[in-house]
């Protein structure tokens, strides 16, 4: 239960804002990640695609970024498991250098933590390079810097096209315009129109073939139309939402500090996200709104030796939303039994075959993983 215990450490640092206890929870975390891989099932296409580089010459199977990523360190003959591990602490570099620019670092590495542990740092690495490309650059967006940040997007891009929503915080960050709350609700509307419309007819993204493809496969995936009111109502991730959107906005209502409102916007995106499947993606993206927002507010009522009520709270919100790997069996077995760094190709293959034996078990129509078919 090493993931179990990852968060559980994070959480206890994430109450004392102390700089040694926050670097050597940091440094841990780095290093057992960086020296495991093999949680989740998405890591069996990067692998196949990896021991298989020459094939993909003309046509990429996914963004371009990973893919040359993967083939540079193909091309210097380093095996797949000592790749992940480096592209591993590089996203941890890039959290890092987010994180330690906060007042309140080791909760905005537990924030971080929380939401992107397992699905993001773990399963879904070409959105975690693209998500942490965002943090590394972070302040061109906070500092307004447009053109900056659109070729901080575009990079990201490069890496997962679910970046593009990044371009809203160009309306969010830093707008001293009249009613910047009221243009924020428009853009949310405008942007659940524009996913709305793009599920009933996908040919309007045709000439951007991944896009394309994938908007297709979720629409032919899900049967449940573009919002299932089931499935909202019976997410326990939306009720852990809907109490820290309480709680933030109660924080706002007394402090009346606009920063603190950020945090609010961004768990209203967050639930938005969740009305529909193929939106989830990009919930992560709202994840630096979400600590931008509060950080200050914490950290001056912990500078003043205040009982923080409001951060245990948001903290065992935050631990709750941590273990929502847990409650998937499917991903449960795969998470307690990772692959370690210096496994060889024998024993991953061992590990691909239980891996799929499980996906297919609850499964049994899974697409997504091609070996696993």
């Amino acid at each position: 239960m090493l993931f179990l215990l990852l968060n559980i450490v994070l959480f206890i640092s994430s109450l004392t804002n102390d700089k040694i206890i926050f670097r050597s929870s940091f440094i841990f975390t780095a290093v057992v990640c960086s020296i495991s891989f093999g949680r989740g099932y998405d890591w069996i296409n990067y692998y196949d695609v990896y021991t298989n580089i020459d094939d993909y010459l003309y046509n990429f199977p996914f963004e371009p970024g990973y893919f040359y990523v993967l083939r540079f360190f193909n091309w210097l003959n380093i095996n797949y498991p000592i790749q992940n591990g480096i592209t591993t602490l590089f996203l941890f570099f890039c959290i890092y250098s987010f994180a330690k620019k906060t007042n309140y670092p080791s909760l905005t590495f537990f924030t971080i933590f929380c939401f992107m542990g397992h699905y993001v740092l773990s399963e879904q690495i070409r959105q975690a390079l693209a998500i942490c490309i965002i943090l590394l650059f972070f302040d061109v967006f906070r500092h307004r810097k447009i053109i900056k940040g659109t070729l901080v997007i575009f990079l990201a891009m490069s890496f997962h096209v679910s970046a593009m929503f990044c371009f809203i915080y160009f309306f969010m960050l830093n707008d001293r315009t009249r009613q910047p709350n009221t243009k924020f609700f428009i853009v949310c509307f405008i942007f659940i129109l524009m996913a709305y419309s793009i599920w009933l007819n996908p040919n309007i993204i045709s000439f951007l073939p991944l896009i394309y493809k994938k908007f297709v496969g979720y629409t032919e995936a899900y049967t449940e139309g573009f919002i299932s009111i089931s499935r909202i109502v019976s997410s326990k991730v939306v009720l852990i939402y809907l109490s820290m959107l309480i709680l933030l906005f109660h924080i706002y209502k007394k402090s009346k500090d606009r920063y603190v409102f950020f945090s609010t916007k961004a768990i209203i995106l967050m639930i938005i996200t969740k009305l529909t499947v193929f939106l989830g993606r990009f919930q992560y993206y709202a994840i630096p709104l979400l600590i931008i927002g509060i950080d200050n507010y914490f950290y001056d009522k912990k500078r003043k030796g205040k009982i923080l009520i409001y951060q245990l709270y948001y903290s065992i919100c935050l631990f709750v939303i941590s273990l929502v790997p847990l409650w998937s069996p499917s991903t449960f077995d795969s998470i307690n039994d990772p692959i370690l760094i210096n496994a060889n190709s024998k024993y991953i293959e061992k590990k691909i075959s239980e891996r799929c034996m499980t996906l297919n078990h609850y499964d049994p129509e899974n697409e997504a993983i091609i070996r696993c078919k």
